[in-house]
């Protein structure tokens, strides 16, 4: 659990991860450094919503960033969209990060790649998820 005053950034970086490659590790060992080497927690989703399904399972995407991420300490592999149900948005995400070592104020960042942010015509809109 991280103390009420650390103000580390959060970053969360998601993605299919089906395989991982030097790219996702290269790019989140670049964010991590642009903030000062804070960690960054590698997040495989659970069910993309803008892609069809990865080819390996989730156990399997979440071993294959285990093993890319070794010798890089500030990368994370992090199950947490893993255990989730449902399709994995970003926004939904990012509200539900109340784990107990993220405070309040604590900055939160989300990372993502580039072929996500190419498919614009079939996101969903923040103002289409209810966060309550």
């Amino acid at each position: 659990m991280r103390p009420a005053h650390d103000t580390t950034p959060l970053v969360l970086f998601g993605g299919t991860f089906d395989p991982v490659h030097r790219a996702h590790i290269s790019a989140a060992r670049s964010v991590s450094r642009v903030l000062g080497e804070a960690p960054v927690h590698l997040l495989p989703n659970s069910v993309p919503p803008h892609r069809p399904q990865p080819l390996a399972n989730g156990e399997q995407r979440l071993a294959m960033l285990k093993l890319a991420c070794k010798g890089h300490p500030q990368l994370i592999p992090d199950d947490w969209e893993l255990k989730q149900s449902g399709p994995s948005y970003s926004l939904l995400t990012l509200h539900s990060v109340t784990w107990p070592w993220c405070p309040a104020r604590t900055a939160r960042w989300r990372t993502t790649g580039s072929r996500p942010l190419s498919r614009k015509q079939t996101r969903t809109v923040w103002q289409d998820k209810p966060l309550a």
